[in-house]
């Protein structure tokens, strides 16, 4: 492994040990970061569309200013304390490309997050009563 990525990796997961982040979320955070600095034009794109219902003041703290800064610069480490972490999941889930990239990602990841859109009544009943 390139001496480099080992180095952003364990500084990765000392940032998320450092916020009491479960493996999983950090697993969903990377994709979701990863997404955020491959498309960055696209979430701008969709905070400039007035139609979107997706506004600056409604993303989650930090998650495009972190994900622009991976884009801009390949030695950033994530800082997982500038991110909502509990806004990102309602937020995700929102994005027009959610079911088509992300949550297949985030599926083949063994993390998946749950689409509150298409839960049934029984699965919102079950998912409530696992909490």
């Amino acid at each position: 492994m390139n001496s480099k990525i080992a180095i952003l990796l364990s500084a990765v997961a000392a940032s998320a040990q450092a916020y009491n982040l479960s493996s999983d979320q950090v697993k969903q955070l990377t994709i979701i970061l990863g997404d955020v600095k491959s498309n960055l034009f696209s979430y701008i794109g969709l905070v400039m569309d007035p139609n979107s219902g997706i506004t600056f003041s409604n993303l989650p703290a930090g998650l495009v200013d972190v994900g622009s800064n991976m884009a801009m610069n390949s030695n950033y480490v994530p800082n997982y304390s500038e991110i909502d972490i509990n806004a990102v999941s309602t937020f995700i889930t929102k994005l027009p490309w959610f079911s088509n990239k992300i949550e297949p990602e985030l599926s083949s990841a063994g993390v998946p997050m749950v689409n509150t859109k298409t839960l049934t009544t029984n699965q919102v009943k079950t998912a409530t009563a696992l909490l």
